[in-house]
């Protein structure tokens, strides 16, 4: 199984983009590799997650 990853780097303050690199390893220690799409506007996380689906 292929796991897609929608990233919105101003979600939560940016709390998420600053701790990226623990949450990619922990990412690819349970699930391998993975697809990475970062959204930059409004509307990008459900094109984004179509896209992966």
């Amino acid at each position: 199984m292929k796991v897609g990853v929608v990233l919105n780097p101003i979600a939560g303050g940016s709390r998420l983009k600053r701790h990226w690199p623990e949450v990619s390893a922990s990412l690819r220690k349970h699930f391998g590799d993975f697809e990475l799409r970062e959204t930059q506007a409004t509307g990008d996380a459900e094109r984004l997650a179509l896209v992966l689906a």
